[in-house]
């Protein structure tokens, strides 16, 4: 329940910050995944040892005994991270106002166009065309 608790966190907190969300979403199922492991390598290695028995019999209950336990945990991180990444994009609505869409498929900032006369005449006619 402690890692299901940790999981989702984390993975709202990279689905937040890190663009894009898919990355987001990956990275986030990589660390719960890789702490979970950790965690469980850890609980083996107390479990050898008899004076070490009451910590190993804690991690078990926190993480699970078998390795089915890792994917409720991995499902609440990418939960966690698509929600967060979704519920961001919503909130923040952007204008694509400021930006010019090249045909190399690249985005520019119109402050990084020249004008020319070539681009007064394209636009005055896509106006045009849109305004029939």
């Amino acid at each position: 329940m402690t890692m299901l608790i940790f999981a989702a966190i984390l993975g709202a907190l990279l689905g937040l910050t890190i663009r894009p969300p898919l990355l987001a979403v990956a990275i986030s199922l990589a660390v719960s995944g890789g702490l979970q492991g950790v965690i469980a390598w850890l609980a083996r290695m107390a479990e050898a040892n008899p004076m070490q028995h009451a910590l190993a019999q804690r991690i078990d209950a926190m993480i699970g005994k078998d390795v089915h336990a890792l994917w409720p945990v991995l499902a609440a991180a990418g939960v966690g991270a698509i929600a967060s990444a979704v519920m961001w994009s919503l909130a923040n609505k952007q204008s694509t106002d400021r930006y010019w869409f090249r045909a190399d498929r690249r985005v520019v900032l119109m402050d990084q166009v020249e004008d020319n006369a070539r681009h007064t005449i394209a636009e005055a006619r896509f106006r045009d065309i849109l305004d029939r």
